[in-house]
């Protein structure tokens, strides 16, 4: 697949514009000679017949290219700076802006685009979730935590009520061939969160909040990504 995707950004990013460049070259050229010469001379002829080859061997070859590669556009139009660093146009790198990078990285879109790129795989990961349920309320969950249960945070999502089991679950992306990292494609993704499960026998209302010391799941799981949370 790596190789596969290296010839076919390099028939985007490089071989076509050199292409459009060359034919922008002669078709100055031939605007030149059709200028300056006479109807029906032999320059003229031989100058409608070279364009006239040149713009068919490059449409035909792009037509080519373009039925074998054109599932990369598709593939990049799910490629923004927080999964690829820095690209490659006309053989040059071309660096994105580090405040990019670390805003997209932060987008509830990124599984939506890291699913739909063929050099990510994801896999499920499940740990246990060991905070104490305090109830719902105002479209959020609450959990106790410190040495006393004496503060709070917030979760607002979906629980994933079970029989017994008490996780919390997210997908880890990587790459398929870690030689994509060679091209800007990262490899260090935060986990991207899919679910808490908690016992059915948890659910409750929440009935009272006996501190003022509360904050979302995101400061207390460091490298997962929630999507959008409020408090």
């Amino acid at each position: 697949m790596y190789e596969a995707w290296v010839r076919a950004e390099a028939f985007y990013t490089l071989t076509m514009p050199i292409l459009v460049v060359v034919l922008l070259i002669f078709l100055i050229a031939y605007i030149l000679i059709y200028s300056y010469t006479e109807p029906k001379k032999k320059a003229r002829k031989l100058a409608n017949k070279s364009m006239l080859v040149l713009l068919l061997v490059g449409a035909g070859y792009f037509a080519w290219g373009h039925a074998r590669y054109n599932d990369w556009i598709a593939q990049n139009d799910n490629i923004n700076p927080g999964i690829r660093a820095y690209s490659f146009i006309m053989g040059m790198q071309t660096n994105e802006d580090p405040a990019m990078v670390r805003l997209y990285r932060r987008t509830g879109s990124l599984p939506e685009n890291l699913d739909a790129l063929e050099m990510y795989e994801r896999e499920e990961r499940s740990f246990p979730f060991g905070y104490t349920y305090m109830g719902y309320e105002g479209g959020l969950h609450y959990f106790a935590y410190g040495d006393e249960d004496q503060y709070a945070f917030t979760y607002q999502g979906d629980i994933q009520w079970t029989e017994e089991e008490r996780a919390i679950q997210g997908w880890d992306y990587r790459l398929v061939d870690d030689r994509f990292e060679q091209l800007g494609f990262m490899n260090d993704f935060d986990i991207i969160f899919k679910a808490i499960l908690l016992p059915e026998s948890e659910r409750r209302e929440l009935d009272t909040l006996d501190t003022a010391y509360v904050v979302t799941i995101e400061e207390m799981y460091e490298g997962w990504l929630f999507g959008r949370q409020f408090y």
